[in-house]
């Protein structure tokens, strides 16, 4: 018997007010005696935390890790033009790969700042420098650090500055991805991130990418921001370690037994999803989820996120307070915000967190006639819950 199955043994025990057998108090006794330290149970914490719909997580953490790999390689390549070309002996490291909105990254940004905004693919993206090590590693100058750069300081950014290392960038993307990708364009030098909110949508969430480089005591950040839909065209390649290929595959069986709808809409029998058309659905964002097991209705939660990385449930229904729920069949398409299965006895008990099968990242399925009919993301249509059809099956 295995430590994990003795204690087990022992909870059950305790359960049903059992009382152990002889040879089980040996066997404990001889785990016990094997050492202390090595049989106490080890528990597993998990990170739990409230899903903010209105600032949804886009990136998976692999994909996050993928995006992190490449920028090594960036912080490699400009390290090396530094020194060859400018004789610039600077240390450069990634510091951070994360996922937040346009409007944090330029809030945290200081002003003036010399900074190029761009399109580039499907997307846009901003690149910035911090002035300190701009004007002391560049202009050669320590007493300007805040201002507006002049129309030589301008040249020397975009020209000298920018010009070659987002070459590198395009082409550590470009090796990742195994394609020769498209060239950058409608590139602008700004010097006030808030201008250029007007070409990137405050809220809409990105990659923002920042490396340190430090010459002698000069210390300083170089930052990039890509957002969402920069990378439509890596997720259909195996750029993504966890692409799976050009096309979402569908289930290959009946869907699970208990799914989570985001909310329902209406789809007249004579029309068919339109992929980037925008559906609302019936349900007010920062609504409680339902939960359904068999199609019927077993209870609502709020939206948690296990890890950082998978979808989940809180149950916030009382059992003894469920009321029986009639479908009129009006809103006859669901948005799943996840689904699994579960066993014919479970208890969908208050403040349980019911584990979903779907990482938080994942698109959103479409279901019609217990059929999955395509796949969306999440967006917040005039305080309701809508569903931007990104795949049509």
């Amino acid at each position: 018997m295995t430590k994990e199955e003795l204690d087990k043994k022992i909870e059950e025990a305790k359960k049903h007010s059992e009382v152990l057998s002889q040879d089980q108090i040996d066997e404990l006794l001889k785990a016990i005696e094997a050492g202390e330290s090595d049989f106490t149970p080890i528990r597993k914490t998990r990170k739990i935390k409230i899903y903010d719909f209105k600032r949804p997580d886009v990136f998976s953490k692999c994909e996050l890790r993928d995006i992190s790999n490449i920028s090594e390689g960036i912080a490699r390549n400009i390290r090396r033009f530094l020194n060859s070309d400018y004789d610039i002996n600077a240390k450069v490291h990634v510091a951070s790969v994360d996922q937040l909105t346009y409007e944090e990254f330029v809030m945290a940004m200081p002003t003036p700042t010399p900074c190029m905004t761009f399109d580039w693919m499907e997307g846009a993206g901003v690149f910035h420098m911090d002035p300190s090590i701009f004007y002391c590693c560049f202009i050669n100058s320590r007493t300007k650090k805040n201002h507006d750069p002049n129309g030589l300081e301008q040249l020397v950014f975009k020209q000298l500055i920018y010009k070659p290392l987002i070459k590198i960038v395009s082409s550590e993307f470009s090796k990742a991805s195994n394609r020769e990708l498209s060239e950058i364009r409608n590139q602008k030098f700004d010097t006030n991130l808030l201008f250029t909110l007007s070409s990137l949508s405050p809220t809409e969430i990105g990659v923002a990418i920042t490396f340190i480089m430090k010459n002698g005591n000069d210390e300083g950040a170089i930052n990039l921001f890509f957002n969402a839909d920069f990378f439509k065209l890596f997720r259909k390649t195996n750029f993504f370690s966890t692409s799976s290929g050009p096309d979402y595959v569908p289930l290959a069986h009946r869907l699970p037994n208990t799914i989570v709808e985001i909310g329902r809409f209406r789809l007249e029998e004579e029309d068919v999803l339109k992929e980037n058309k925008i559906y609302e659905t019936d349900n007010l964002a920062g609504e409680e989820l339902n939960i359904y097991k068999d199609d019927k209705y077993v209870g609502s939660g709020e939206a948690v996120v296990i890890d950082n990385d998978i979808s989940a449930v809180r149950v916030v229904t009382k059992q003894d307070e469920i009321e029986e729920r009639i479908d009129d069949g009006f809103y006859n398409t669901k948005v799943i915000f996840g689904s699994r299965i579960v066993k014919d006895d479970y208890k969908f008990d208050e403040v349980c967190i019911l584990e979903l099968a779907e990482c938080i990242s994942d698109p959103l399925k479409i279901i019609k006639d217990n059929k999955i009919i395509g796949y969306g993301e999440l967006v917040i249509l005039d305080e309701s819950f809508a569903i931007k059809v990104i795949k049509v099956l």
